[in-house]
């Protein structure tokens, strides 16, 4: 199911598994997101970023800080 409002789009999709939401808009932007809120899609300037997979699970090295490079 889409609909669609001024340049701007919603629909359904699959992404990694899982159901997602995405919107999306006629100059190229897209973002979809699981029903648990895991962002799976982030598109702009031309710059696309899509999960691979999705997880509930958590482990502690998934908690620590960033390491500094």
């Amino acid at each position: 199911m889409a609909a669609q409002t001024s340049g701007v789009f919603v629909g359904n999709d699959n992404q990694a598994g899982v159901p997602v939401s995405c919107v999306a808009s006629d100059q190229g932007g897209r973002l979809c997101v699981s029903r648990s809120g895991f962002i799976t899609q982030i598109s702009a300037a031309g710059v696309t970023a899509l999960a691979q997979s999705v997880s509930t699970t958590v482990t502690p090295a998934d908690l620590d800080p960033p390491s500094q490079q």
